[in-house]
């Protein structure tokens, strides 16, 4: 009886542990950091918006990111411009803003497939008040005209931030 509390306790223990964003982050980061969201928006055209359902797995803070392939763009790293955000559940505006500039970012990446992301926004999830539908929606309302070399091979991607 008392080996098998003890067992039930250390499975407890460990279950707590691997559950957690800081074991999922170090141990299993192919897992963790798998993006939420990717696809094209080409934030060189006024008025481009895209609608993004958010759905996650982990109770963290996100990154939004901006890409474009090539990973020593100049226009990139100096492009000022800023995108319209919203967060939206049940058809109420929770929080809107504009997301940094690729310039201003809070952190970059470079691959070795010569692609350069940006973050642009950070946000936690669960967002306060959402419901289940929380969409965010993204809109080119001044467009980053310097990034306009690149248009439609401009992505975007929601994953979890990297962790501080």
């Amino acid at each position: 009886m008392k080996y098998t509390v003890i067992f039930i306790v250390i499975l407890s223990v460990m279950s707590m542990i691997y559950s957690t964003n800081f074991f999922q982050a170090n141990f299993l980061p192919e897992k963790y950091y798998k993006r939420i969201f990717e696809g094209q928006f080409d934030v060189s055209k006024k008025g481009e918006l895209i609608k993004i359902p958010i759905k996650y797995k982990y109770k963290t803070e996100y990154s939004l990111l901006l890409t474009v392939p090539d990973r020593e763009s100049i226009e990139f790293n100096n492009e000022k411009g800023v995108l319209h955000y919203q967060f939206i559940s049940n058809g109420r505006v929770l929080n809107e803003g504009e997301t940094f500039c690729p310039a201003g970012a809070t952190g970059y990446g470079s691959y070795q497939d010569n692609f350069i992301s940006a973050v642009i926004l950070n946000f936690n999830l669960p967002y306060p008040e959402a419901d289940k539908d929380l969409t965010l929606v993204l809109q080119a309302v001044n467009p980053m005209s310097s990034l306009v070399k690149y248009s439609g091979k401009i992505r975007c991607s929601i994953r979890p931030a990297s962790m501080k």
